[in-house]
Parts: structure tokens; sequence; C-alpha cells
């Protein structure tokens, strides 16, 4: 003020960020990041390697699980290396012999099946029993994790970028469904795979009460009334708010084409069916994110060095009249996102 010079080094936020060639909700601050405003979020955009794409593997069938005659023995043992992710249903461990002599080997794999994700080298898996805590495989050395896999996808490759979310005016939080649309949007991707590190502000899920592949005396459909309620574990309410939260994931804008190994996956994610996806979740204790540019992989290693995690779940969109929770929702966070540019459906080795 004594020099004068505070006026001169005084500028309006707007009129800076709207510079020459730039619209008021997108600017640039450097050939490699970008910001932008949309629906209430605040959009920091890194570009990581904006070459790069997904490829996208599936397994097994998701659609038995739905069948009361099914009960699932077959499965494909699947690694996960550092550059990858992937979600599903089935069981942590390496290659099982389902030969008739070691039927007893397979027996004892037949309850442990359960809702799991990985995550840069670490694979997470939904607790075996009632109030127990998740187990996890994390890669050290030579060792890689891998999971007998009932049915899941992997998806391989580096994300092309980063982007940092946090709404405009604090405390506000925002549905799972309106970040990946906004992610979508910003890297002009119709189809795309999802790692997400967050401050969860409360989760919409189900978990397996026992695995399908246990055999079971039942008759019609295993998620029907009531015997729904043998199988499913469903949260009666928003959980675990104020935890960092892991997400994988893939999201399409629109619907899969039926044929399309992902069809049998994704579900839809709005009221309006122009958003549909497929996502898990781990949960570990809160812990404040570094700002800006955001590793994946020391992060992802960090939090499961630490062993705490808590949960892991398959997240919901419950759209029930009156009754209905909604959707999973955070507060600010990370979201690595990568386009799928190849989808390969991997068949049971014979």
């Amino acid at each position: 003020r004594l020099t004068r010079l505070l006026e001169l080094l005084r500028c309006d936020p707007q009129k800076a960020r709207s510079g020459p060639g730039l619209s008021a909700s997108s600017f640039a601050l450097s050939p490699n990041t970008r910001f932008a405003q949309e629906g209430g979020l605040d959009l920091s955009i890194y570009a990581l390697n904006e070459s790069a794409t997904l490829v996208c593997r599936t397994f097994g069938q998701p659609q038995s699980l739905f069948e009361s005659k099914s009960s699932p023995e077959e499965f494909q043992n699947v690694t996960f290396e550092g550059r990858t992710f992937g979600f599903g249903l089935g069981a942590l461990g390496n290659q099982l012999d389902s030969s008739p002599t070691e039927s007893s080997t397979v027996e004892t794999a037949r309850p442990r099946y359960g809702e799991f994700l990985a995550v840069a080298g670490a694979v997470a898996q939904s607790a075996h029993k009632s109030r127990g805590l998740p187990d996890y495989l994390l890669a050290a050395g030579d060792f890689v994790p891998s999971a007998n896999v009932l049915y899941g996808v992997k998806c391989e490759g580096d994300f092309p970028l980063l982007i940092r979310f946090s709404p405009t005016e604090v405390g506000t939080q925002f549905r799972l469904s309106a970040i990946v649309s906004s992610a979508l949007k910003q890297t002009n991707s119709r189809l795309a795979g999802f790692v997400i590190l967050a401050d969860c502000a409360g989760l919409v899920g189900a978990q397996l009460r026992q695995s399908p592949a246990r055999v079971v005396q039942s008759r019609g459909d295993r998620f029907a009334l009531p015997g729904v309620r043998d199988w499913l574990s469903f949260s009666a309410e928003q959980i675990h708010r104020h935890n960092l939260v892991l997400i994988t994931g893939i999201a399409a804008l629109g619907p899969v084409e039926e044929a399309s190994p992902l069809h049998a996956l994704l579900r839809s994610m709005d009221s309006d069916g122009e958003l549909s996806g497929h996502f898990h979740a781990a949960v570990f204790p809160y812990r404040p994110l570094k700002k800006r540019v955001l590793p994946l992989e020391p992060s992802v290693k960090e939090l499961f060095e630490s062993g705490s995690i808590e949960d892991v779940l398959h997240l919901l969109r419950d759209d029930r009249p009156i009754t209905g929770l909604g959707e999973s929702e955070l507060f600010s966070g990370a979201c690595w996102i990568g386009p799928i540019a190849d989808v390969i459906a991997e068949e049971v080795p014979a």
C-alpha cells in the first residue's frame, strides 16, 4: 500500500482465467495442465501420456449368478501387475488345479469367492465372514498377485490423464455418476477405465454373504425374496463417510452394444440411461492426499502397506422411489482415466 504497488498486483481472477483464446470455464496453466469447471466441480486436468490407451479383457459370465441352477466352478487365474487394474468376483491366490485328484483343494476354495478389486500391483477381496476384514495381496520383488476369477475385468496400460476434482463450494458432495460423466466429457471418451482415490461422503453398495460357487439346495432366483437375504448384504444407508476410498471401474456414455463383452457387466448409472458402468471400492481410514500430480502406484502401495483396509464392496445405484439411497458420493480427490481402445473376451482354457 505504501508504494502503491498493491493495486498493480491485484487482478480479477475470472478475467485472468479467461485470457486470450480461453473461456471462463476452462483455461491452461501450461501445455500439460488445464483447468475447468462443470456442475459445481473444479477440475484440474494433468496430461500424463496423451497417446496412452487401455486394453480391457473380460473373464467369465456374470449373468450366471442369477441362475438358480448355476454353481460356478470354472475360473481363470488372472495376474495383476503394476500397470493393470481390475475388478470382479473371485478368490485371491494362485492357480488351482480342478482335476479329480485335487478336488479337496477346489472344495476349500469354493467358500472363498467374493468381490475383489486390483490396482497397481495390489489386489483386495471382501471379507470371507461377517464383520471380518478384507484380504489383500501386494506385489513385492518377483511376486505378482493373482486371483482365481469367476467373472471380472482386467485393464492394462497407462493412464493418459489425471483429473483432480474438488467442489467449488467447500463441503459440497457429488454423486459418483456426476464425477465419472464429467471426466468422460473432459477426455472426449465414450468408454474408459477409471481409478479414483477420494474423500468419501458415503458409499451405497453390496456384498455377497456366501460364495456363488457354494452348492446350495434352493429353488428359484437366488436374488428373489426371501432367499436374497441369504445371499446379499446391502447397505441400509450411505456408509464410510469421511474415509478414504479407492475405486476401480469402467464407464460408458450411452448403452453398450449387446455384442460387446462388456454388455453383461455394465449397468445404468443414471435415470436417463445416458451413463452405464461397473465399480468396486476399497475403504481405508482417511488421510490427506498430496496436491497437484499424484503418482498412482506409490499412493496405492502406501495405502496397502499400512494394513488398514476396512472394506471392499460392489457399488450400486439405489433408485427405488422414496426409500432409495441414491448412489455413492464423494467430496474431492483424484481420478485417473484412460480410453479403452480394445475389449477382448478371454475364454476358459480347455
